[in-house]
């Protein structure tokens, strides 16, 4: 009783000392798990995500987007992807869009409004949608595309680009200007024409 009726007096001293600090933290957690409750957590959702990978040929790939979600261990959807992918000789193409869906075992991507290619050959390319197979460097589309570039402009119906082989082909009706249809040799031709 000597040693205990004195140890007792000094716990109880200490822990009246020390309930301000212990109450503050335990309304701080409890403040805590509140703004946690509101707020609604999903999983698979990132932001300012990056994907990279390598295509057939060693060349790199990269997929940025503002946002994604995961859906499944495949699939992952984009808002805002941009797309900047390695071609031969140390060229390059870039692309993005407002959405996109991203296969990442298959190494595809699917994008969707409003898509914008850009190589830097100079070649500029619109249109509402695109397809691209990283693996193969092969990009291409079944939709309407209005493209710019130093052969001169097009509108068709689709394209088909083999980013590799250099091939650029445009599917469909459409409608071609060529920059050397207006040049010295078109203007010879068109006086030699005439009556």
């Amino acid at each position: 009783a000597k040693w205990a009726l004195p140890s007792l007096a000094l716990v109880l001293l200490a822990s009246i000392a020390a309930w301000p600090e212990i109450s503050h933290l335990i309304n701080q957690n409890r403040a805590a798990l509140r703004e946690m409750a509101r707020l609604r957590v999903e999983s698979g959702n990132m932001e300012n995500a990056v994907y990279r990978g390598l295509d057939a040929h060693n060349h790199l790939y990269m997929i940025t987007a503002r946002t994604t979600h995961q859906e499944g261990p495949d699939r992952v959807n984009l808002v805002d992807p941009v797309a900047d992918i390695q071609l031969s000789g140390n060229s390059w193409a870039h692309i993005k869009a407002d959405r996109g869906v991203y296969m990442q075992h298959e190494q595809t991507l699917d994008l969707d409004d409003h898509v914008v290619l850009y190589r830097d050959d100079g070649t500029l390319m619109n249109g509402p949608s695109a397809d691209l197979d990283l693996k193969q460097g092969v990009v291409a589309s079944r939709d309407w595309v209005h493209a710019e570039g130093p052969f001169g402009t097009e509108d068709a119906q689709g394209y088909f680009m083999d980013q590799h082989a250099g091939l650029l082909e445009f599917t469909g009706p459409g409608q071609t200007v060529r920059n050397d249809d207006f040049g010295p040799a078109a203007s010879s031709v068109a006086a030699q024409k005439r009556p």
